[in-house]
């Protein structure tokens, strides 16, 4: 079954992102970043790009690049890889228990948090166990 992650209180997705595409390189493990439209691409490449001085974090927006590269944004998920699959859409995607790990990214902004319980919901009642890791108080819980 899936494993399912939710980074609740985070300040700035854009921000974020990056740090956590850094974390998953360096455990060798690759993701799908799912996005909702390409404005939110383009600001995540701005920010991938600037990341650190020392470092770059291959991605690609392209099925031709996904063979190459450990992190593609897509609004397609289930087309590239099943190891990781990070969620910045407003609904689960179709084929993500395809995936070894979902995660959710929860902000700090009201509405996109309301979204966020309701998937979080959607996928307790299926029986996901989730665990959730609230970068405001530095810890993480399960949700069983």
């Amino acid at each position: 079954m899936t494993e399912v992650f939710f980074y609740s209180n985070v300040p700035n997705i854009s921000e974020f992102i990056p740090r956590l595409l850094n974390k998953i390189f360096f455990l060798r493990r690759s993701a799908v970043i799912s996005v909702m439209d390409y404005s939110i691409l383009r600001e995540l490449t701005k920010k991938i790009w600037g990341f650190e001085e020392t470092s770059f974090l291959a991605h690609t927006d392209t099925k031709a690049g996904a063979a190459y590269s450990p992190f593609i944004f897509d609004d397609k998920p289930s087309v590239h890889h099943n190891d990781i699959l990070i969620n910045l859409k407003d609904e689960i995607p179709e084929g993500f228990s395809s995936f070894s790990r979902l995660i959710e990214i929860v902000p700090i902004e009201p509405n996109m948090r309301r979204n966020s319980r309701k998937k979080f919901s959607w996928l307790v009642e299926r029986g996901y166990s989730i665990k959730v890791i609230d970068l405001a108080k530095g810890k993480s819980r399960d949700s069983r």
